[in-house]
């Protein structure tokens, strides 16, 4: 994942995620091609760290790691609802819901290869985010 040099993303606890508080991350990610490897199970939170894009409405991501079983997919992952800035002509959308996760890749036995392409979708959706693209 390439984000702009002067971003930030931020991996914060739960509480920091719902008040969009970067004030003390978890992890801070600035370099522009930053890999995360998650190594438990549970929520893994996280913002943009930059003053004021959480509030704003930007993207906000939860990543789910289920404890995984053979016959398990690939964890679940949600964006959280952020509404979106209001138009010219003051309407106003939102999006928000679950996001379905495409069908699985077989695993090599006996290998874990879920976190990374968990990590990997949660940070495409982020990537408008940093990259100055609009969201829709």
């Amino acid at each position: 994942m390439m984000l702009r040099k002067r971003s930030l993303l931020s991996q914060v606890s739960k509480a920091d995620y719902k008040g969009c508080n970067a004030a003390s991350p978890i992890a801070a990610y600035t370099s522009g091609n930053d890999s995360i490897t998650l190594k438990r199970r549970g929520h893994h939170f996280f913002i943009c760290g930059v003053p004021g894009h959480c509030s704003a409405g930007q993207k906000k991501v939860d990543v789910r790691i289920a404890k995984l079983t053979a016959s398990s997919a690939a964890p679940s992952f949600s964006p959280a609802a952020s509404p979106l800035p209001a138009t010219s002509s003051g309407s106003n959308s939102s999006s928000g819901g679950a996001v379905s996760n495409p069908a699985a890749a077989p695993r090599p036995s006996g290998a874990n290869t879920a976190t990374p392409t968990v990590v990997a979708l949660a940070l495409a959706l982020l990537y408008p985010v940093f990259s100055g693209g609009s969201l829709r």
